[in-house]
């Protein structure tokens, strides 16, 4: 069996490479945004924060009220068989049905007052689902 020796280059050969140049333009900062918006929604996964875990209740505990209905912003880390899709979800329902367990999911927010939709808009961004030059959410 033939042996094999590492061979080093000298100092004057080596090249440094630039890994930057190898990446996309701009992957440095998209991956910096990626792991905020994570770090964003694991913060508001825990007790204090807003977003509701499906994956360990199948109903939302934590609510916000305003102008008459419900909201809660909802998680689902696996497909549980619930009807929100795996990820971030909006669910609403009117507030005088609180004992009831009738969710629907919002597909989009063209009904409701501009406070309102401020606000949710707010705490989406909050929690990382979307970006803040995300002009077009649930429109």
């Amino acid at each position: 069996m033939k042996e094999s020796k590492l061979k080093f280059l000298p100092p004057e050969y080596k090249e440094e490479i630039n890994y930057d140049d190898l990446m996309p333009e701009g992957w440095a900062e998209e991956e910096m945004k990626m792991r905020v918006d994570e770090h964003k929604k694991e913060q508001a996964l825990g007790t204090a924060g807003i977003l509701n875990d499906l994956s360990r209740d199948d109903s939302p505990k934590k609510l916000i009220y305003s102008d008459g209905d419900l909201y809660a912003f909802v998680y689902d880390r696996n497909d549980s068989g619930n009807d929100c899709p795996i990820g971030y979800g909006l669910w609403m329902k009117p507030a005088d049905e609180y004992h009831r367990d009738d969710w629907c999911e919002v597909s989009d927010l063209t009904g409701v007052a501009v406070f309102t939709y401020q606000r949710l808009k707010e705490i989406a961004i909050a929690i990382g689902w979307i970006r803040n030059d995300n002009s077009t959410w649930l429109i």
